[in-house]
Protein backbone atom coordinates (compact mmCIF):
# COMPACT_ATOMS: atom_id res chain seq x y z
CA UNK A 1 0.00 0.00 0.00
CA UNK A 2 3.04 2.74 1.14
CA UNK A 3 2.06 6.19 0.82
CA UNK A 4 -2.00 7.22 1.03
CA UNK A 5 -3.02 10.56 -0.21
CA UNK A 6 -6.40 11.68 0.63
CA UNK A 7 -8.39 13.62 -2.40
CA UNK A 8 -9.28 16.91 -1.84
CA UNK A 9 -12.91 15.86 -2.20
CA UNK A 10 -12.77 14.25 1.05
CA UNK A 11 -14.27 16.45 4.33
CA UNK A 12 -14.01 14.00 6.96
CA UNK A 13 -11.89 10.66 7.48
CA UNK A 14 -14.10 7.89 9.15
CA UNK A 15 -13.95 5.95 11.95
CA UNK A 16 -11.43 2.76 11.65
CA UNK A 17 -11.26 3.43 7.24
CA UNK A 18 -7.49 2.41 7.83
CA UNK A 19 -7.81 0.52 11.01
CA UNK A 20 -4.48 -2.24 11.00
CA UNK A 21 -3.11 -1.20 7.72
CA UNK A 22 0.08 -2.39 8.42
CA UNK A 23 1.30 -1.51 5.10
CA UNK A 24 1.02 2.62 4.79
CA UNK A 25 4.11 4.47 5.53
CA UNK A 26 3.08 7.61 5.29
CA UNK A 27 -0.42 9.37 4.43
CA UNK A 28 -1.12 13.06 3.42
CA UNK A 29 -4.12 14.94 4.70
CA UNK A 30 -5.28 17.26 2.14
CA UNK A 31 -6.51 21.25 3.54
CA UNK A 32 -10.17 19.90 2.73
CA UNK A 33 -10.14 17.88 5.82
CA UNK A 34 -11.90 18.87 8.80
CA UNK A 35 -12.44 15.98 11.11
CA UNK A 36 -10.65 12.52 11.40
CA UNK A 37 -12.52 9.91 13.59
CA UNK A 38 -11.51 8.18 16.16
CA UNK A 39 -9.44 4.93 15.30
CA UNK A 40 -9.44 5.79 11.83
CA UNK A 41 -5.51 5.04 11.62
CA UNK A 42 -5.50 2.83 14.34
CA UNK A 43 -2.60 -0.18 14.36
CA UNK A 44 -1.29 1.05 11.16
CA UNK A 45 2.15 0.00 12.95
CA UNK A 46 4.33 1.10 9.72
CA UNK A 47 3.19 4.43 9.62
CA UNK A 48 5.58 7.17 9.87
CA UNK A 49 4.67 10.00 8.17
CA UNK A 50 1.45 12.06 8.43
CA UNK A 51 1.28 15.70 6.90
CA UNK A 52 -1.27 17.50 7.81
CA UNK A 53 -2.29 20.64 5.31
CA UNK A 54 -4.82 21.53 7.37
CA UNK A 55 -4.52 25.53 8.99
CA UNK A 56 -6.98 24.51 11.44
CA UNK A 57 -6.10 21.06 13.32
CA UNK A 58 -9.34 18.66 12.07
CA UNK A 59 -11.73 17.83 15.23
CA UNK A 60 -12.61 14.76 16.14
CA UNK A 61 -9.30 13.09 16.93
CA UNK A 62 -8.47 11.13 20.18
CA UNK A 63 -5.65 8.88 21.30
CA UNK A 64 -7.61 5.67 19.48
CA UNK A 65 -7.19 8.04 15.81
CA UNK A 66 -3.18 7.21 15.75
CA UNK A 67 -2.65 4.71 18.23
CA UNK A 68 -0.32 2.13 17.44
CA UNK A 69 1.58 3.65 14.45
CA UNK A 70 5.03 3.85 14.56
CA UNK A 71 7.06 5.11 17.63
CA UNK A 72 9.27 7.45 15.43
CA UNK A 73 6.40 8.86 13.51
CA UNK A 74 6.77 12.68 12.48
CA UNK A 75 3.92 14.76 11.93
CA UNK A 76 4.15 17.80 9.60
CA UNK A 77 1.71 20.74 9.36
CA UNK A 78 1.68 24.24 7.95
CA UNK A 79 4.81 26.70 9.88
CA UNK A 80 1.83 29.52 10.30
CA UNK A 81 -0.38 26.86 12.50
CA UNK A 82 2.24 24.86 14.41
CA UNK A 83 1.56 26.46 17.72
CA UNK A 84 -1.97 26.13 16.93
CA UNK A 85 -2.23 22.39 16.55
CA UNK A 86 0.67 22.20 19.93
CA UNK A 87 -2.03 23.94 21.31
CA UNK A 88 -4.90 21.13 21.76
CA UNK A 89 -3.87 18.09 24.24
CA UNK A 90 -3.85 15.32 21.70
CA UNK A 91 -2.28 17.27 19.12
CA UNK A 92 1.16 18.27 21.20
CA UNK A 93 1.46 14.26 21.73
CA UNK A 94 2.68 13.93 18.20
CA UNK A 95 6.65 14.45 17.12
CA UNK A 96 6.39 17.13 14.70
CA UNK A 97 8.96 17.33 11.84
CA UNK A 98 9.72 20.12 9.77
CA UNK A 99 6.62 21.96 9.27
CA UNK A 100 5.33 21.76 5.67
CA UNK A 101 6.13 24.86 4.36
CA UNK A 102 9.66 24.38 4.44
CA UNK A 103 9.41 21.63 2.11
CA UNK A 104 8.07 21.74 -1.80
CA UNK A 105 5.74 23.41 -2.40
CA UNK A 106 4.65 23.63 -5.94
CA UNK A 107 2.35 26.95 -6.78
CA UNK A 108 -0.49 26.64 -8.65
CA UNK A 109 -0.54 26.54 -12.57
CA UNK A 110 -3.12 25.38 -15.44
CA UNK A 111 -0.83 22.58 -16.26
CA UNK A 112 -0.74 21.30 -12.37
CA UNK A 113 -2.38 17.89 -12.99
CA UNK A 114 0.96 17.60 -15.88
CA UNK A 115 3.69 17.81 -13.25
CA UNK A 116 3.86 14.66 -10.91
CA UNK A 117 6.19 15.83 -7.87
CA UNK A 118 7.50 12.79 -5.44
CA UNK A 119 7.88 11.61 -2.64
CA UNK A 120 6.60 14.83 -1.35
CA UNK A 121 7.58 15.23 1.77
CA UNK A 122 11.14 14.39 0.84
CA UNK A 123 14.51 15.26 2.64
CA UNK A 124 16.55 13.33 -0.11
CA UNK A 125 15.47 13.25 -3.73
CA UNK A 126 12.75 14.97 -5.35
CA UNK A 127 11.52 13.85 -8.40
CA UNK A 128 9.55 15.94 -11.29
CA UNK A 129 7.78 14.10 -14.24
CA UNK A 130 6.46 16.25 -16.98
CA UNK A 131 3.64 15.12 -19.10
CA UNK A 132 3.67 17.45 -21.98
CA UNK A 133 0.85 18.28 -24.46
CA UNK A 134 1.38 20.23 -27.86
CA UNK A 135 4.90 20.29 -27.16
CA UNK A 136 4.96 22.54 -24.66
CA UNK A 137 7.95 22.78 -22.20
CA UNK A 138 7.93 23.42 -18.55
CA UNK A 139 10.56 25.62 -17.17
CA UNK A 140 11.11 25.28 -13.41
CA UNK A 141 13.57 28.20 -11.61
CA UNK A 142 15.31 26.99 -8.62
Amino acid sequence: MGNINIPPSISVIDGGVFYGCSGITSVTIPNSVTSIKPFAFFDCSSLDSIVCKSLTPPYGVDYTTFQNISEDALFYVPCQTIQQYKGFDIWKTFNYGDCIDSLVNIPSFDKENFLHVFPNPTTGVLNLIQETINNEQLTINN
